[in-house]
């Protein structure tokens, strides 16, 4: 079993502190403390509460009051030894780092943008769109420029806290001394200094607001954090943020220093791209060949989603030996645009297994945030499978009990996690159905 990440305090830990807020003359929740501390209040008292929160926040109270943590920690076989929960990360995706293909014309742009101006770059999209490896590349290129990089995911079930952020911070500056850092501490270091923070999937950071539909930070302490970032004289400090969706907080702070923020929707690779992600595999049929036919209708059936193509050339490189055409014959009636949706179960399982979870996970999420959303959703991918006019999704809205008003919002919603994807045809916008919605989403 392996260590716990939360920590709760002991009634008797509960009692030291008590005694050293009383020497400093504080309140349990005196804002002098949150920013020493550099928790928010809601971590706080949940403290006070004796309820588990995140071992980094329990040490950063600690370490504000001068009180070992050992002191403080109730030693309980579920603390000490509870299994840790990791986010979901595939580890089979790190090998294909060398696959990656560049998006030439966006990332020359963002990396200009974010070495000069920029503090702040979002990067959203549908869940295996490539956010992370363009944020990594475009971090290979700073690290070269003086950077010191540290990468950071947020987890569903650990939620990440700045208290965490400052002690990776601490931890990266000087690993045999760690640093504690206040808020506004925190803050000077970083305009001092040439840092840039990947932040990974802070989607698990952000709520939705009901009566707008717009996603928002769980916790003010990260809107407060950010918008001391962007509207400081000066900073050195760099940060690239990946979500499936962009909390309204940045829109509106990025409106107000629009040259210090900015935020890059990716969407499917172009054919050439696919073509060059298909190379770097190993799969390299002659241009004008019935297996690069094969290959460009499989690209064109996922939308050009990075990760369900580098599944598929993996699957035809290893199980199918590099032949294409076989791989095609097997699965050929599943993934033809033309007949994919009448052929959902025989898609094939290694793609599935691989690929199905995160969409579902991503639907499961906006079923819990948005549940109206979700139904319009599952409504669209039994009756509007093909690209429709933003009239036909409010005449489906309404089918399953939406109002015209509300339906609006929940189909910019469902554009901004990329489950709707807009295009305009003849002078008309028209919505469909990203097709890995359909297929990983809707399908069982």
């Amino acid at each position: 079993m392996s260590v716990s990440k939360t920590a709760k305090a002991s009634p008797q830990g509960l009692d030291k502190v008590k005694q050293a807020f009383a020497q400093k003359g504080w309140q349990k929740n005196s804002p002098i403390f949150l920013d020493t501390a550099c928790v928010s209040a809601a971590t706080l008292k949940r403290f006070w509460r004796s309820v588990p929160i995140g071992k980094d926040s329990f040490q950063a109270i600690c370490q504000a009051i001068n009180l070992d943590s050992s002191e403080i920690i109730e030693q309980t076989p579920t603390a000490a030894t509870s299994a840790e929960q990791t986010s979901a990360t595939d580890s089979w995706v790190d090998s294909w780092v060398d696959s990656w293909v560049d998006r030439a014309a966006v990332a020359h742009k963002l990396r200009a943008q974010i070495a000069g101006t920029t503090r702040l770059l979002s990067l959203t999209g549908l869940t295996g769109i490539g956010k992370t490896a363009l944020a990594r590349h475009l971090a290979q290129r700073l690290a070269d420029e003086g950077y010191t990089c540290l990468h950071l995911h947020c987890d569903r079930s650990q939620p990440l806290t700045l208290a965490k952020l400052a002690h990776a911070l601490s931890q990266k500056a000087a690993p045999s001394h760690p640093i504690h850092l206040s808020f506004h501490a925190l803050i000077d270091h970083l305009k001092q200094h040439r840092y840039l923070f990947i932040i990974d999937e802070i989607e698990h950071l952000l709520e939705t607001a009901p009566d707008t539909c717009l996603s928002r930070f769980q916790n003010r302490i990260w809107s407060d954090f950010f918008q001391a970032i962007l509207k400081a004289d000066t900073c050195n400090s760099r940060f690239i943020l990946t979500s499936q969706d962009l909390p309204n907080e940045l829109e509106v702070l990025g409106d107000r220093w629009p040259d210090r923020w900015c935020a890059q929707a990716l969407g499917g690779l172009n054919p050439e791209a696919q073509m060059l992600l298909f190379q770097k595999i190993g799969l390299s049929p002659p241009p004008h060949s019935e297996e690069n036919q094969y290959l460009s209708r499989i690209g064109l059936a996922y939308q050009g989603h990075p990760l369900s193509l580098r599944v598929v050339a993996s699957e035809i490189a290893t199980t199918f030996n590099g032949s294409i055409r076989a791989y095609w014959h097997e699965y050929g009636s599943a993934i033809d645009p033309e007949a994919a949706l009448a052929n959902l179960p025989r898609h094939s399982q290694y793609l599935r297994n691989r690929v199905q979870p995160r969409i579902k996970a991503a639907l499961l999420r906006l079923k819990h945030q948005l549940p109206d959303a979700y139904d319009l959703l599952q409504a669209g991918s039994i009756h509007c499978r093909r690209p429709q006019l933003s009239q036909v999704w409010l005449q489906r809205a309404q089918a399953v009990g939406i109002e015209p008003n509300r339906a609006r919002l929940l189909i910019e919603a469902l554009s901004n996690r990329a489950f709707l994807v807009p295009t305009v045809t003849d002078h008309r916008l028209y919505f469909s159905l990203h097709p890995l919605a359909i297929i990983y989403g809707f399908s069982d």
